[in-house]
């Protein structure tokens, strides 16, 4: 739950929020019912605490919260309270084929919905230009698909895939063991999950919850860093699709992978070195909607407008 205000006023908030040292957005979506898009701001000056600020249809709200009430926040939205099966499932993957992974999630969670309307077994074979054209579709406003759930949160990554990139992704894939050749008709390649892929698509095809947390970082050396995790509850694992750079993983994570995860993403934003001067970010706000950007991205995690 959330924490009493340091202050008693909006200062701390309008502070937090107007320099802050550290940015993330937090969204999450429970039975596809509904979503909840949120801002976390931390400042250098009140390390102990976070600002929110959420949306849930039209209602906003501004509250605070410290690191260790929000991560059980987190972990009670994730069903994480009791054990999660500890399976071993994980592999490690560049982050064009965690996007490419998660289309293919998306197009066969299509295909399974087309064959329950028409009563017929679904086909688990899916082909590279059906998975472009599910990248290409990433955009669209539909929380309920995982791909498109990831894209509002770095929005235009995964339609700026290209044909060749799709094309590495694939045999990322399948040096992973993720994906497989089965067959090739008239030039066309097919391909279908492997035993491991199988598990985390019947996991994120039956998710209760999704998280997604995307990092904006300030670092001493003046970048920015930005990265993204994805959270997935399935009736018997909580999977993780994770993209730090070109880094990515894919995996089943337990209790103790999910607080560490936890642990490091909230943490209060990393000092400077003594005598290195360090200048905050500068607040933006989107001249669509209005909702603040963190910085260094293009495009605004709520609406999707360009931020010049």
């Amino acid at each position: 739950s959330e924490v009493a205000s340091p202050l008693q006023n909006h200062a701390p908030a309008q502070s937090f929020l107007s320099a802050p040292a550290k940015i993330a957005y937090l969204n999450h979506t429970i039975a596809d019912e509904t979503i909840s898009r949120g801002m976390l701001a931390w400042s250098p000056s009140v390390p102990d605490y976070i600002v929110a600020m959420a949306r849930t249809g039209s209602v906003r709200r501004v509250s605070y919260w410290t690191v260790a009430s929000l991560q059980g926040s987190i972990t009670r939205i994730l069903a994480a309270d009791g054990k999660l099966s500890d399976d071993g499932i994980g592999r490690k993957l560049p982050s064009t084929a965690v996007l490419t992974f998660m289309a293919i999630l998306d197009q066969l969670r299509a295909v399974r919905l087309y064959s329950m309307l028409n009563h017929t077994a679904p086909s688990t074979m899916f082909s590279p230009a059906e998975i472009q054209e599910r990248l290409a579709g990433a955009a669209a406003e539909d929380f309920r698909w995982p791909l498109n759930f990831t894209d509002k949160l770095l929005p235009g990554l995964a339609a700026a895939l290209t044909p060749n990139d799709v094309s590495k992704a694939f045999q990322d894939l399948i040096a992973a063991y993720l994906i497989e050749p089965v067959v090739e008709t008239e030039g066309s390649k097919r391909y279908d999950l492997t035993d491991a892929g199988r598990v985390i698509c019947d996991g994120v095809l039956h998710d209760v919850t999704k998280v997604a947390l995307s990092l904006c970082d300030h670092h001493p050396d003046g970048q920015y860093g930005h990265d993204l995790a994805l959270l997935i509850r399935g009736p018997f694992h909580l999977f993780l699709f994770a993209m730090s750079g070109q880094d990515g993983t894919v995996c089943a994570i337990n209790n103790a992978d999910l607080d560490e995860l936890l642990t490091r993403a909230l943490a209060s934003a990393t000092a400077a070195p003594a005598g290195a001067e360090q200048l905050p970010p500068k607040a933006r706000f989107c001249g669509e909607c209005g909702q603040p950007a963190a910085p260094g991205i293009r495009f605004c995690g709520y609406c999707g407008a360009s931020l010049g």
